[in-house]
Order: C-alpha cells, then sequence, then structure tokens
C-alpha cells in the first residue's frame, strides 16, 4: 500500500470510528482529515462533498470513493470505503447489542439527551467551516439560501433541489 493510500486509510478508519452523529455531522472531521494528512485541497474536498451530497448514499462512503479515486485510484477507493465502512458497523453491533438490554436506565437517557445537541452544533461547525470554502459569490449565497427556503418553507425534497441548483448553475454559469 502506498504511502498516500496508507494516509487515506488511517483518515477513513479515523472517520469511520469518531464520527458520531451520522454523516453530515462527519462532514468537518472529514474536511480536517482530508484536507491536512492527504494531498486533498480544500477546493477539491469542497468539489467532492457537492458530488457526493448530490448521489445517493451515505455521505462518509461517497467522499471515501471520491478520495480515494482522486488521490490513488480504484484500489485505494475500496480502501477507503472499507476503513469508513468497518468500525461503524461493529460499533453499531456493540452499541445495539448495549442499548436493547440498558435503553431504559437513567445515564444511557442522560447521555443521549446531552449527544443530540452536540450532534446539532457539529452540522453548524460544518458550515461556519465549509461556506468560505464553497461560496464564493453573492450568487452563490443566493441560491443557497433560496434552495434552504424552499426545503424549510415549502418542504422541498432535498434531492430535488439539489437538481434544481444544478440546473440553475448550468443556467448562471455556463
Amino acid at each position: 500500500m502506498s504511502g498516500s493510500t496508507w494516509q487515506l486509510f488511517i483518515s477513513f478508519i479515523k472517520i469511520g470510528a469518531l464520527s458520531f452523529g451520522g454523516g453530515p455531522s462527519a462532514i468537518s472531521m472529514m474536511q480536517k482529515e482530508l484536507t491536512e494528512n492527504t494531498t486533498l485541497t480544500a477546493k477539491e474536498f469542497s468539489e467532492g462533498l457537492a458530488l457526493g451530497n448530490g448521489l445517493p448514499g451515505p455521505i462518509i462512503s461517497n467522499m471515501a470513493v471520491y478520495a480515494g479515486l482522486k488521490l490513488g485510484g480504484f484500489g485505494a477507493a475500496m480502501i477507503a470505503v472499507a476503513a469508513a465502512i468497518v468500525p461503524s458497523v461493529l460499533i453499531m453491533g456493540f452499541c445495539v447489542v448495549l442499548f436493547t438490554h440498558y435503553h431504559e436506565l437513567p445515564a444511557m437517557q442522560a447521555a443521549l439527551k446531552a449527544i443530540r445537541p452536540t450532534v446539532i452544533s457539529l452540522l453548524a461547525f460544518t458550515i461556519y467551516k465549509l461556506a468560505p470554502v464553497g461560496m464564493f459569490s453573492l450568487e452563490q449565497v443566493a441560491i443557497g439560501m433560496v434552495m434552504f427556503l424552499l426545503m424549510t418553507l415549502a418542504n422541498m425534497h432535498p434531492a430535488l433541489a439539489i437538481l434544481l441548483s444544478g440546473l440553475v448553475g448550468i443556467l448562471i454559469y455556463r
């Protein structure tokens, strides 16, 4: 395994094992790991994130494929996906067994109450870190705000918002 593939493996093992709260809350960790510990640039990360969010499937595995292909080819992509998925499968299996037996305990309920707002803060932190990289113009900020409003006020499905913003992008930036 080459040095860059090894670093990709280490980064996605960490992401898979430590990114509590699901894909969206893992984005800031992925951004930090991939832009600081591999040769992936912030711009490439932002592009991969846009592509990964526009496709079906979990963002972590989509980003593992993107980063792997970009940095080392098909083999590196498969190694990154395995590294991203295996820790969460093992941890989830262990947690399901524990939760099944202990979900009524006050300590378990208290821990879950504290974890929920932390996951929301991770999402806010991701926006804080990615907005300067992903929004370069007033037009891009406007597109983001319009899509946010359509999803919140008109209950537009996120997949439709992604497709619509892609069409808007073709019209504006072509």
